[in-house]
């Protein structure tokens, strides 16, 4: 088994396995009943990790990326990424600041080995905060139940519990396109010269003269969507 197939499994087993000791904690369940099934219990809760883990990284993408991509990433972005990024300016449309971040993306996972291992790294750590989420949240809502006081306190530290974590991605976000940087080409670090050259993608697509997409002579790298 590669590395990379092994780091993908790891990251789906560990908030699942956050999220099941969270809730066996709470409820002060021992972790295993019996030294007897010792092995099959570890199995089982091994296997039943992993599939919460899987949960709640899906349930991570669907509560944090749209809310990125159209709330704190365009933001952030023009706090802490002019330096890398040129034209963000504030009437800057989301779309465009989302098309640029791709293309960084796509630029740094395929460019020299160094910045592209870098920026997985970085990736992987975006995705493990978004995936904190549901443990955390899963912690603090059965804790109140425990002890009865479930009401708009907790739902309000979930919230908030919420926005810090998004804000701690969108910031992950930065650290990405900070590291990519290195690998875009100089005449492209900048969100309209971006958004021509989609515009000049697509047209070529359509006369079918070039790949649409693809990487082009002088080394430029495709604007694909890439998605943590």
């Amino acid at each position: 088994m590669s590395w990379d197939r092994l780091d993908v499994h790891i990251e789906n087993l560990m908030p699942g396995l956050a999220t099941l000791f969270a809730a066996l904690a709470v409820s002060l369940q021992p972790i295993v009943s019996d030294a007897t099934s010792d092995t099959g219990y570890g199995i089982l809760l091994v296997g039943a990790a992993y599939i919460v883990g899987v949960l709640a990284n899906t349930a991570g993408r669907l509560l944090f990326d749209p809310a990125s991509e159209y709330l704190s990433r365009p933001w952030i972005f023009r706090l802490f990424g002019r330096d890398k990024l040129g034209g963000l300016r504030l009437r800057t449309k989301n779309k465009a600041v989302n098309d640029a971040y791709n293309f960084y993306c796509r630029c740094g996972i395929q460019g020299a080995e160094a910045v592209a291992r870098e920026v997985a790294k970085r990736r992987q750590t975006a995705r493990l905060l978004r995936s904190a989420f549901v443990p955390i949240a899963t912690y603090q809502i059965l804790l109140a139940r425990q002890h009865s006081t479930l009401s708009a306190g907790t739902t309000g530290a979930v919230v908030i519990t919420y926005v810090v974590l998004l804000a701690l991605y969108g910031y992950a976000e930065v650290t990405i396109l900070h590291e990519a940087f290195h690998s875009v080409p100089v005449a492209l670090r900048d969100v309209d010269a971006i958004q021509r050259r989609l515009v000049e993608d697509c047209r070529n697509d359509q006369r079918g003269s070039v790949p649409v997409m693809g990487p082009r002579a002088g080394g430029d790298e495709d604007t694909r969507r890439v998605t943590l």
